[in-house]
């Protein structure tokens, strides 16, 4: 599985991948797409938050798009607290 977390800022209207954790047993493929999300610096990037999202993401990352789960959540609600 590749757990990809979002935050959302309502306020400033964007979606950042926050963190991506990546738990495949094989490690060789393991390790293949850990070097794909530091070569493509995918964490930090801004993306477009739609139903395209995981098949674009498992295209990237060379890996079946059931690999991937995504989990958004919204950082204005932390700050207001």
């Amino acid at each position: 599985m590749i757990e990809i977390l979002i935050e959302h800022s309502k306020q400033e209207d964007y979606y950042v991948i926050d963190e991506i954790i990546v738990t495949i047993k094989k490690a060789r493929e393991k390790e293949r797409v850990e070097q794909l999300i530091e070569e493509n610096e995918l964490v930090g990037t801004f993306v477009s938050y739609d139903e395209n999202l995981p098949q674009n993401l498992a295209d990237l990352l060379g890996v079946d798009v059931e690999l991937i789960v995504i989990d958004t959540f919204e950082i204005d609600d932390i700050a207001e607290e």
